[in-house]
Formats: C-alpha cells, sequence, structure tokens
C-alpha cells in the first residue's frame, strides 16, 4: 500500500509499535517509518501527531486502538485481513466492537472475512490484493511430466491444514498417490502440531516435510511446482495462492480459503467442497485426472491472477477506496 500510494504522488508516513524487516523495504522506497510503541495504547503523543494527517489507514485488526482513537478526527480506513484471529478478540476485546463505528470505511481481504465483519459495517468493502508476479518474464510453457510435483507453502499451524493434506493423501488410491509427490515448506510456529505431522507422514512416501525457506529459495520451488496445494482451514487471502496464479500455476484449494472465489473448479483450478480431508483429496484426484488439460489451467489460472491481483487493478481499487482518484494530495499514516 505504502509504495502504491507514494507512486502515486502522495506523501506516506508508516507507524508501528514494533521494528521489523520491512522497516528497511519501505525506507528503500523512501518512505519515512516511525516505531512507536504507543501507535496502539491510545496514548496522546500519538493522537498529536497523527491528528495532522489528512487520513489514515489501519493495517490488519490488531489497529482497532488506532482506529478508535482516530476515527472520530480524520478519515480512518480499516483494513482487516484475518479470519480466526478476529473471532479470538471478538471473545476476549468485546470493545473491539465499537471501533467499527469509528472508520470511514471498513476493507477486508476476501469474502470470508467479510462474513464476519459485515453484521457490524454492512457497507465492507473487499479490496483484494496486488502483487508483483514472482516470474517477471514470460517463460514458455512446459509440459510437467509424472509424478506432479504439488507444492504446500505456510507455517507449520493447525489452521494451515497440512495436517489435512496429510491424511487427504492418506485417502488416495495407490495409482494416484503414485502420480504426485507433495513437499511441504514452512516455519514451524506450533512445534507439537509440527511432529505430529512428521509421524502422520512416515508412511506416506509420496511427501516430504522440509522447514523454511528463504525468498529465493520460496520463488525457485514455486516456479519449479507443477501445482500448489492450499489446504488451509481458514485463510482470507494467502500470497503463496496469489503468487500461484501469477506464475501460472495450478492452484488447488480449500472453499475455506478466500481465494477459492476467484477460481472456477476445473476450468482455473481446483476448489474442494470443505476442509475434509476426503474433499481434498478428491480435489487432488481431479486435478489428476486432467492432467491432460494442464496447459489451459495454467494459461486460466494467470487470467484470474491478472484480472483480479495485479499491482494496476489494487492501484486502481485502493485509491477509489481511499476517495482519492483525481483528488489533491494527502498524508498517510
Amino acid at each position: 500500500m505504502a509504495k502504491t500510494l507514494k507512486d502515486s504522488g502522495h506523501f506516506v508516513v508508516v507507524i508501528s509499535p514494533t521494528d521489523g524487516p520491512y522497516r528497511k523495504e519501505l525506507n528503500k522506497l523512501d518512505v519515512p517509518v516511525i516505531v512507536d510503541e504507543l501507535a496502539l495504547r491510545q496514548h496522546e503523543s500519538f493522537y498529536r501527531f497523527a491528528k495532522n494527517l489528512d487520513l489514515a489507514i489501519a493495517n490488519t485488526v490488531v489497529t482497532w486502538p488506532a482506529v478508535k482513537q482516530l476515527g472520530g478526527v480524520i478519515p480512518t480506513y480499516w483494513y482487516i485481513h484475518e479470519i480466526s484471529l478476529l473471532e479470538h478478540l471478538f471473545n476476549i476485546q468485546p470493545e473491539i466492537s465499537q471501533a467499527f463505528s469509528f472508520a470511514k470505511k471498513i476493507w477486508v481481504g476476501s469474502e470470508l472475512a467479510g462474513k464476519l465483519v459485515m453484521p457490524l459495517r454492512p457497507d465492507t468493502l473487499v479490496l483484494k490484493y496486488g502483487v508483483e508476479p514472482v516470474l517477471s518474464e514470460f517463460i514458455k510453457y512446459t509440459k510437467p511430466t509424472l509424478p506432479l510435483k504439488i507444492s504446500l507453502f505456510g507455517s507449520y499451524e493447525p489452521r494451515k491444514g497440512q495436517d489435512l493434506a496429510l491424511l487427504a493423501i492418506k485417502e488416495l488410491p495407490e495409482e494416484y498417490r503414485s502420480k504426485i509427490r507433495l513437499t511441504m515448506h514452512g516455519r514451524i510456529l506450533d512445534r507439537d502440531f509440527y511432529e505430529g505431522l512428521t509421524l502422520l507422514a512416515d508412511d506416506i512416501n509420496e511427501v516430504n516435510l522440509q522447514e523454511e525457506l528463504t525468498y529465493d529459495e520460496y520463488t525457485s520451488k514455486l516456479i519449479n511446482s507443477d501445482a500448489v496445494l492450499v489446504s488451509s482451514r481458514d485463510d482470507t487471502l494467502p500470497f503463496v495462492s496469489i503468487d500461484a496464479l501469477g506464475a501460472s500455476k495450478i492452484l488447488i484449494c480449500t472453499n475455506t480459503t478466500g481465494t477459492s472465489a476467484y477460481i472456477t473448479d476445473g476450468k482455473s483450478g481446483f476448489v474442494s467442497l470443505s476442509p475434509a480431508p476426503s474433499d481434498i483429496a478428491a480435489s487432488i484426484k481431479n486435478y489428476i485426472d486432467n492432467f491432460i488439460h494442464h496447459e489451459s489451467l495454467s494459461t486460466s489460472s494467470k487470467i484470474v491472477f491478472e484480472e483480479n491481483f495485479s499491482v494496476n487493478a489494487f492501484t486502481n481499487s485502493l485509491l477509489d477506496a481511499c476517495d482519492l482518484n483525481q483528488k489533491p494530495k494527502h498524508e498517510f499514516l
């Protein structure tokens, strides 16, 4: 968002309660970053600074204190991406519900996230992400060979559903299992969950569990995959699914993954009827059965990306959402 707004001629300031690796990336874009641990504590010092901006964008659900503090003073837009975390916060911090009335507009990353928000704000807007494609140059299509290489990228935690993927592979008949190789990559967020996965995968010869990748390693693995599997129990709009579409890879995902709303099952990817292992297995089986149509599926994946998740599409949508198209330049938070 910062790059998009800056490239559109606006002055952007990013404020965060903690430091992190993205500060360096933002500084490379000449975007100033203020690290202030009081930013989400409704402190007077934060208010004195922020009230002088022309508008604020509060990114992620945890920024609700800033929405509540600034919403009545400057136009404040709230971009919510989370699903299970939002449900959790409703239970442990019920005051978060008050923040919804302070935001000028509420944006969500997908229809799935919108289902939780729309009862509080029926005017909620789905603002899809925009990313640069992993492949910046055209690469001639090469028909894959058996066994098909399927990759699952994501932190090891129950929400990402790696256990569901393993159980799905177990349900496949041997004639189908022999035609695929599934490799998982991710940071271990839940050690007990990961150790359970290793036990579950112990007798599945077609599966390989690996740990976290660098970004360059990730892009290389993605490019060399034939398909990407997202077996999440809930996931707003995982970037790996968008990267897969942008790289013309076949996306296989659960219907509880927000990206599923943009996939036509069997035409531009495969969507399971539910996150149940049997349904994920059915989608993988469908993918294998449609191996002969791999090139047309690959082409359709790229079209889905260009129409929904390109940077150009996001730029226009973001400026419209901020009421900034053909408006004077503003400052941002």
